[in-house]
């Protein structure tokens, strides 16, 4: 059984030590968060970059589509709890997982607090990867 560090947050070393653990799934959620000033659309995943360069293993989720309620006019509403575990579980992530996120951009797009309720409520623990560290 896989155990992570008592913090929501892991460092680059424990990554490291665990990567390729088969109850681990490395989740790239990068994407772009722009003012309300800013023309439309405000959110939007970078699913192009990760397919350029990401962390061995890892799966894309796309916040602005994957975990949101796109029948809802304001599209930042939390999607229902069966859509988040399809998603999910489309991503090879089930109660077994150990769910490791991480935004190797401007570290602003995932959002701890959210995402922990957005996988809390399909299930699924989740830790971020503590991106202090991480030199670019």
């Amino acid at each position: 059984m896989l155990e992570l560090p008592a913090s929501p947050l892991v460092s680059s070393a424990w990554l490291a030590e665990h990567l390729g653990h088969p109850q681990l799934r490395v989740v790239d959620m990068r994407g772009t968060v722009l003012p309300p000033t800013a023309p439309k659309p405000h959110y939007f995943g970078r699913r192009e970059d990760y397919l350029a360069s990401h962390i061995p293993g890892a799966v894309y989720l796309d916040w602005t589509t994957d975990l949101v309620d796109l029948d809802d006019p304001a599209l930042v509403q939390v999607a229902p709890s069966a859509k988040i575990a399809q998603v999910l579980g489309s991503l090879g992530i089930g109660d077994d997982t150990v769910v490791l996120a991480y935004d190797p951009d401007d570290h602003t797009y995932v959002d701890p607090g959210a995402l922990h309720a957005r996988f809390a409520a399909a299930g699924v623990d989740l830790s971020s990867l503590d991106q202090r560290e991480v030199v670019a």
